[in-house]
């Protein structure tokens, strides 16, 4: 029976002489989507770097909003002192996934190259792996954090004072809404590269000789 890696291997000898882009993306979500269980760490910490962020920013809006809260520097150094702490633990887990996942690859590697994969094809590949799983993290931490809000905001003024809120203030929630969204893929998403770029340049500049020598 193909195993995942000869698959994914098998798809550049079909592609030999002409892989694109959409190819190496294609290989790089099957393998997340082989693997999700093994990534399942990173994506709940990004995620929830995301809702704490989300969290922390949304009920800022609300005290500016309702009570006129002015927000004084020593909130904001703490809110990004907390984010900070966050994200540095979501790099440390980026790191050490891709350290173990590059022995335990070793043998997908090796035929990723023997295959006619350039180095430049196998980190794609592993980085754009990467930036899959940060953005799956992302997206359901934002789901999730807005989810939280909302049920809070309930919680603490009921249905009716909640939705004559979200009624009155249309404009600057969606504003919210979208520039977080546009400011935390982007922001995530580059934390996440920047944290993988180590591993995963090591395991794309491995030779053949060398992946077969660590399987044994």
């Amino acid at each position: 029976m193909e195993t995942k890696a000869e698959t994914s291997s098998s798809t550049f000898m079909i592609e030999k002489n002409k892989q694109s882009l959409l190819t190496l993306i294609s290989i790089a979500f099957s393998n997340i989507k082989s693997r999700i269980n093994r990534y399942i760490i990173i994506i709940i910490g990004i995620s929830l770097v995301t809702i704490l962020v989300l969290i922390i920013r949304g009920y800022s809006l609300i005290l500016v909003i309702v009570e006129n809260f002015q927000i004084n520097e020593s909130i904001l150094i703490y809110n990004s002192f907390v984010t900070v702490i966050c994200l540095g633990l979501v790099s440390i887990s980026v790191i050490s996934t891709f350290f173990l996942a590059i022995t335990e690859r070793m043998e997908e590697i090796g035929l990723y190259r023997t295959s006619g994969a350039r180095s430049l094809d196998v980190f794609l590949i592993f980085e754009m792996e990467t930036l899959g799983i940060g953005l799956i993290g992302v997206i359901l931490g934002y789901i999730i954090g807005l989810i939280l809000l909302l049920v809070d905001l309930i919680r603490r003024w009921g249905v009716d004072v909640t939705v004559g809120f979200f009624e009155r203030h249309q404009i600057v929630i969606m504003s919210f809404l979208v520039t977080n969204l546009a400011m935390l893929i982007p922001f995530i998403l580059c934390i996440v590269f920047i944290a993988s770029i180590i591993p995963i340049t090591i395991a794309s500049r491995m030779k053949v000789i060398n992946t077969l020598e660590l399987r044994i």
